[in-house]
Formats: structure tokens, sequence, C-alpha cells
């Protein structure tokens, strides 16, 4: 393996309530994976929920329906999806848990469209949506979501985690390699992220859809709800 070198970037900071659809930070199907490259640490989820999904259970459950209502999951699914944060003790922003990059392999759900289209009134008549849709591959970042065109490579974890880590190289100008340092809970107290260590009772919660339950680690039930509290004051 080569060695790994620290990037002269200082990438921002997601401003979270600007993408209500990104995957909602460490929601996963399953353990996840985690990794280490240069000052970042990165987390490989299967089957994350949005931010807005999890708004809208937090929302409903606590009585705001309206809100609920607003942030009800939208038409795309994201089967694999890479998270990029700074090691903590290299954060140039100060302490956060906040992403820099967000990779996405997705997938459109065009019948869900055209149901939100009806319902806002349109006349979905003479529209001819195909019954399945490509695999995408996106990029959130602190200024865009961006479209990064078709996926053509293997529908595998290692595959996808492939073609995430040659974008993530590309967009932060890393040098090296990723390193693995196990799943997604091992970045808290792992030396080489510098994330501290959570406390057991706080370290997870349960989020349910219909692909069973998704882990959240504490982090990202703290994010969904501080964005609830933002968004609480216009609904």
């Amino acid at each position: 393996m080569l060695p790994t070198q620290t990037t002269s970037m200082t990438p921002d900071l997601i401003p979270i309530t600007n993408y209500p659809t990104m995957p909602s930070p460490f929601t996963v199907s399953d353990e996840g994976e985690a990794w280490t490259w240069g000052d970042f640490v990165l987390v490989l989820q299967i089957n994350p929920i949005t931010l807005s999904e999890g708004i809208s259970k937090i929302a409903n459950e606590l009585g705001r329906t309206k809100l609920g209502k607003a942030f009800e999951k939208p038409p795309i699914e994201y089967p694999f999806a890479m998270s990029v944060y700074y090691r903590m003790d290299k954060n140039p922003h100060g302490p956060s848990r906040r992403p820099v990059i967000v990779l996405t392999l997705e997938k459109a759900d065009y019948q869900k469209i055209l149901e939100k289209m009806r319902e806002m009134g349109a006349d979905t008549s003479g529209v001819n949506m195909p019954s399945d849709s490509p695999l995408m591959l996106g990029l959130f970042d602190a200024t865009k979501r961006k479209n990064l065109g078709n996926y053509l490579g293997d529908f595998t974890r290692e595959a996808v985690s492939e073609s995430f880590f040659k974008i993530i190289g590309s967009e932060l100008a890393l040098d090296g390699e990723p390193k693995r340092i196990g799943a997604i809970k091992d970045i808290y107290g792992h030396p080489d992220t510098g994330w501290p260590i959570e406390k057991s009772s706080t370290s997870s919660a349960t989020i349910e859809n219909k692909k069973g339950c998704l882990s959240v680690v504490a982090i990202g039930g703290l994010i969904a709800v501080s964005i609830l509290v933002f968004l609480i004051q216009k609904f």
C-alpha cells in the first residue's frame, strides 16, 4: 500500500439543512464500514435513509404532523452512500461532525415521482415514465448537489466502494490509499480518527423503514433533532 499523505485542501462543511434528500449521517441497514484517509474519516452506508425521512419520523412522533408530511420520503433510494468527515483532531473548522462530501449510488422511484406530480395537480396522463431507473452516482458538498452520471460497475459493496474512493481521492486531492479500521462504530475512540468514545447508553437508536431496522449512531439522531428544532419554528 502506498503511504497516505495529508491533503492541502480545506473543504467546507456541508450545510445539512440545505439538502433534505441527502443520506442521513450514519444510518445503515447493517454495521457499515469505516475508513481513514489522510485527514479524513470515510463511512460506507448501506441503504441509508434520507435526512427528510429521519426528520419526518421524529416530527410525527412529536405530534408535528404538518412538518412530518412536508418531509416524507423523497422518490429516491440510496443502496450505497459514502460520507466523508474530518478527523476530529484535524478539522480546521473546529470540532464538528458534519461531512464535507457525501457520495451516493442512487435510484429514482419514477412511480412515486408521478404520484407527487398528481398530488400537485399536474396532468400525468401523457407522461410516459419507464418502469425502472438506472443507477446513478451523485455528490453532495458544501456548495452543490451534482449528478456524476450512470454507474456502470458491478453492484457489489467492493465495486461501489472503489468507485467512491476514486472520486473522493480526486475531489480532495488525496495521495495513497484509504485504510479500513472496521465498522462505523469503530470510529469512536480510534487513534486514527480523533473521534471521542461515545457512551454506550447513547451510542445508538433505531429507525425503521421498509428494509427493516436501520442503526442510527448517536450523531445521526442529534443532527436530525437539530434540524427539526430549526424547522419547527416554520411549521
